[in-house]
């Protein structure tokens, strides 16, 4: 059968029938329906051309340290808050500021945070806590901020000498085993999962650029979208002589998005990311056509790690 000649009857039977929909009819997102996103600030919009961080799928800020990652995941979680969206944040780093996040205008005290010694538990419990606020508040939308994939360890790298060549193939394994379950929860929970990552060196210099990500094929292609940030240069002020670090200036580029028609549409945006804030430039917005090989912007080099 020539399935691209099916009558109109024979549709509507699959589709009443066997749950089958046809290509017109599949609608991931709809940019008018804010309420599948937590909203975000002006310089996200522009850079993705999506009002927020979508519900139901995974978002991914990439990056060395020091380039605005942690801020961003911040300012998404307190955007949730102030939307009634419940704030979880998965703190692998164990460097959260309640301070900090406080002077943000966040609430600590409705931030709900998982930290656990591994990849498997801290995914597990993020699974129990999904069940229980589906079961408890049906009609609730959630956002987690995972800070970061890149630091996490597994099990079974816990019992390895920390030496052992194959703790990242370990990581690499758990990650993609962990992400196509929470797919399916964060999707049945109407959930937004941004997962922060880094960039480290390749031992394969030449397959990558030198540069690749933490969490393997797993995070590839589980993330619908995925923004890279990179700093620039510091901000800096003289007072009485004296040069002080005021922020940075960081390159955010829209690597990757599934979920509209202009996916191939490279876009980038440059944001000074201050004390307690993260704006725009005030700079062109940079637009272009994506390679088919996704490469970092040259800017991300090596780096001595500070907090973000």
């Amino acid at each position: 059968m020539n399935v691209s000649l099916m009558s109109q009857a024979l549709k509507d039977r699959l589709s009443s029938s066997v749950n089958i929909q046809t290509g017109n009819t599949v609608q991931y997102v709809d940019v008018e329906d804010l309420s599948q996103f937590v909203p975000m600030p002006d310089w996200f919009k522009e850079l993705t051309t999506l009002p927020g961080v979508p519900f139901k799928f995974i978002t991914e800020f990439a990056g060395k340290p020091d380039s605005g990652k942690t801020t961003a995941g911040m300012i998404a979680l307190i955007s949730a808050q102030k939307s009634g969206v419940v704030a979880i944040l998965v703190d692998a780093e164990r460097k959260f500021s309640h301070k900090r996040f406080k002077d943000m205008d966040g609430n600590p005290e409705n931030l709900y945070i998982i930290q656990e010694p591994s990849i498997e538990q801290s995914f597990d419990q993020l699974e129990k806590t999904l069940k229980i606020i589906n079961e408890e508040m049906p009609d609730a939308k959630i956002l987690i901020v995972y800070d970061s994939i890149a630091v996490g360890v597994t099990k079974a790298e816990l019992e390895k000498e920390a030496t052992d060549p194959q703790t990242i193939a370990d990581q690499a394994k758990v990650v993609k085993r962990m992400i196509r379950r929470i797919i399916y929860y964060i999707q049945q929970c109407n959930t937004a999962l941004i997962v922060i990552n880094q960039l480290y060196k390749d031992v394969n210099p030449m397959a990558h650029g030198g540069s690749k990500m933490s969490g393997g094929q797993g995070m590839e292609y589980g993330k619908a979208l995925s923004v890279s940030f990179s700093k620039k240069k510091d901000l800096t002020q003289t007072k009485a002589g004296i040069l002080y670090k005021t922020g940075i200036l960081s390159v955010l580029e829209s690597k990757k998005n599934h979920l509209l028609s202009g996916d191939m549409a490279v876009k980038q945006v440059e944001v000074e990311v201050v004390a307690f804030d993260m704006r725009k430039a005030g700079l062109k917005v940079k637009k272009g056509k994506s390679k088919d090989k996704e490469e970092l912007p040259a800017e991300l080099d090596d780096g001595e790690e500070v907090e973000e």
